[in-house]
This record gives structure tokens, C-alpha cells and sequence, in this order.
């Protein structure tokens, strides 16, 4: 009966302190993070991204997965922490420039977002998604020409960017150009048959065209999206 008893408080032990004698890698528990994150389980994600810095501080890309799976759940301003995290220990790291940009954004910071996005194109002049989120921020802050400018560098990079031709179809339409509006709209659905704030847009831009909705609605944004997309992960 006592030895019984031992097996089973020893089998409690060991179930209670598993991580301990895991002997995990930081860069396996990143890896485990990235499933986690991949099936939805962001929490659990978090879990493993903090066991990976604890194990290794400067891993920057713990901290900056950390920050997506923070933003997935809509706690912007810890993401931003990771992320300012991740930047300290690599200055250059585009991806974690643009997410926080993404975070500003989210928090009504656009000029703060546009500075981080400014960063992400200095450092990677390719970097399409930067383009396209900076059109966005422009295009919030009611600029309307230097949003069609920069998510025009964002389609000509990635001629298959379906958020770039919904952004500029969103600035178009604030210009009162409802064709050039419409012929955005019926991208983003070529490329994107499900998109039904493109669809709902285009009823709108095609009423504002005929002329049968006033000068008020001819003035009124169309439908916008919030930023919850976050860059993949990174091993």
C-alpha cells in the first residue's frame, strides 16, 4: 500500500513539474507557440512564447510572436511592448516594425503607425504590406491622394493584394471617383469571390454614381475594416 502510495505522489510530481524535466529548447517552445497560435489556442501560445524568453532573453522573435498572438486577442498595447522588445534587440526586424504599426493603428495612433511603417520601407523597399497598411493610415487620416499613392506601390509589388485594391477603392470613393471605386471593389471580389464589405461597397459606389443617394452620401466614408492581421510567425 505504501509503495502504492509513492508511485502515485511521484507520478503527481512529475505531472505537476513536466516543464521542468521537458528540457525544452527556447526555440522548441517557439515552435510549440507557433501550433498553438496556428489552431487558435493564443493563450496557450503566449504560455510558450514567455517559457522560450525565459530560457533565452534575447530571442527576439519569441518576443515578437508573443506581440501577434497578444494582437490576436486585441491587447494592442502589451503587443506593442513585445514588439518594442523584439525591435531593441534587432533594429532591423521589418515584420515586428510593421505589425506595430498595426497596433498603433488599432489604437487610433495613426501617425505613430505611419512612422513605424515609414521604418519597415526604409529597411525593405519591397516591403508590400508596409505600403498598403501605410495607404490605410493615410486614408484614415482623410489624405486620400497619398493613400491611393502608396497602396499603388503595394499593387504594383504584390499585383494580387487583395487589401490594396479594397484600401483604394476606399480612398477613390472619398475622392467621388465611384468608377475607379467600383473597378477596385470588382477586384478585391476576383480575387476574393467571399468579400462581402467589397460587395456591400460596390451598391453604394453604384448608387453614388447614378446620382441617387445626395451629395451627403457621396460624402460619407464606405464601410471600413479594423486591423486585426498580423504578420506569420517566425521560428
Amino acid at each position: 500500500m505504501i509503495n502504492i502510495l509513492i508511485a502515485f505522489m511521484f507520478n503527481f510530481f512529475i505531472q505537476a513539474h513536466a516543464d521542468e524535466f521537458s528540457y525544452k529548447s527556447a526555440s522548441e517552445y517557439n515552435s510549440s507557440g507557433i501550433k498553438k497560435s496556428d489552431a487558435g489556442d493564443y493563450y496557450g501560445a503566449i504560455e510558450d512564447y514567455t517559457k522560450a524568453i525565459k530560457l533565452d532573453s534575447a530571442y527576439s522573435k519569441a518576443y515578437y510572436n508573443r506581440g501577434n498572438a497578444k494582437r490576436k486577442l486585441e491587447n494592442d498595447r502589451e503587443a506593442i511592448e513585445d514588439y518594442n522588445k523584439a525591435i531593441s534587440l534587432n533594429p532591423r526586424y521589418v515584420c515586428a516594425f510593421n505589425n506595430r504599426g498595426n497596433a498603433k493603428l488599432d489604437l487610433g495612433d495613426y501617425h505613430g503607425a505611419i512612422s513605424d511603417y515609414n521604418r519597415a520601407i526604409e529597411i525593405d523597399p519591397k516591403h508590400d504590406k508596409a505600403y498598403c497598411n501605410k495607404g490605410y493610415a493615410k486614408y484614415l487620416l482623410n489624405d486620400y491622394n497619398s493613400a491611393i499613392s502608396n497602396l499603388n506601390v503595394a499593387i504594383e509589388l504584390n499585383p494580387r493584394y487583395i487589401s490594396a485594391y479594397f484600401r483604394r477603392g476606399l480612398a477613390r470613393y472619398a475622392l467621388n471617383d465611384y468608377e475607379g471605386a467600383i473597378q477596385d471593389y470588382n477586384k478585391t471580389l476576383e480575387l476574393n469571390p467571399n468579400h462581402s464589405k467589397a460587395r456591400r461597397n460596390i451598391e453604394k459606389a453604384q448608387l453614388a454614381l447614378a446620382g441617387k443617394t445626395g451629395l451627403k452620401t457621396s460624402r460619407n466614408k464606405a464601410e471600413t475594416p479594423r486591423l486585426r492581421n498580423v504578420q506569420p510567425h517566425f521560428d
